[in-house]
């Protein structure tokens, strides 16, 4: 008889499915002390709840109200005075806050500029593009106390053609104001900032030129103005446009002739 156990057939189990390789882990990096405290800080000023001026408790005090160590306090507001945001005091008297302004961004954008040989002129070229588009936006919505704002600035730089500070000052706010009643509250912050990075070269024409000559340069300047503040009354937005790239032209032609264009780097100066 044959073995029935040399009949019987031997199934071989499934060998185990090969183990999944591991699941890559996100790594999220968990922000430092001194980074939080900042943001804590920070944010507090941007809401207004901190104000210009104002003075934080002094460092011991902090440090145990937030449980933080001494590096960390002086880590955190390094970065915060790197913002502008304040200005520690020395020894432990504290530190005074600072609402943001345009000076450190335009520092480090004059940076980067610097470091792409940007010219002053191509920088006058981007306002003289710009800016004419959002003077035909106002001009279409102008109103009465737009056109006597404007007017009222007019005026005052008349009052100040000896002045050549204060005129200079008067005429930023001239440009500031056209394009913050024209509602581009963002342009004005991108158009302050460039102006910024122009006030040095300015001021170095302005040195070099006679002064009978600058000041005739001012009126012909200002008379331009008063058109374009005629047309803006008008609501003639596509004159007023046109009358403000023709500003640009004539303005540049002025700069050049004061002082070659030049690198960004030439006329740097700390604000």
């Amino acid at each position: 008889m044959p073995n029935r156990s040399s009949t019987k057939t031997t199934l071989s189990r499934p060998s185990p499915p090969a183990p999944s390789p591991p699941r890559r882990q996100r790594a999220f990096r968990s922000p430092r002390a001194a980074e939080l405290l900042a943001a804590h800080f920070r944010q507090r000023i941007i809401r207004g709840e901190l104000k210009e001026g104002d003075r934080l408790p002094k460092q011991q005090d902090l440090m145990e109200e937030f449980g933080i160590s001494r590096s960390t306090f002086r880590e955190a507001f390094l970065l915060l005075e790197s913002e502008g945001l304040l200005s520690v005091l020395q020894g432990t008297q504290g530190a005074v806050i600072h609402r943001p302004n345009l000076d450190a961004a335009a520092r480090q954008v004059n940076f980067i500029m610097q470091s792409r040989n940007v010219t002053v002129d191509d920088v006058y070229l981007s306002l003289a593009l710009i800016e004419p588009v959002a003077i035909h936006r106002l001009a279409e919505r102008a109103t009465r106390e737009d056109v006597a704002a404007l007017r009222k600035l007019i005026k005052d730089m008349y009052d100040s053609l000896d002045d050549d500070k204060r005129y200079e000052a008067l005429a930023a706010q001239f440009h500031t104001v056209m394009v913050e009643r024209a509602g581009l509250a963002s342009l004005v912050v991108i158009m302050e900032l460039l102006g910024k990075l122009l006030g040095a070269y300015v001021e170095a024409g302005r040195q070099e030129l006679p002064r009978p000559d600058y000041r005739d340069s001012k009126i012909k300047v200002m008379r331009m103005k008063d058109k374009l503040v005629d047309l803006i009354e008008k609501r003639d937005a596509d004159g007023a446009q046109a009358q403000w790239k023709k500003y640009f032209t004539v303005t540049r032609e002025f700069l050049l002739r004061w002082k070659p264009a030049k690198l960004l780097q030439d006329v740097y100066k700390p604000f």
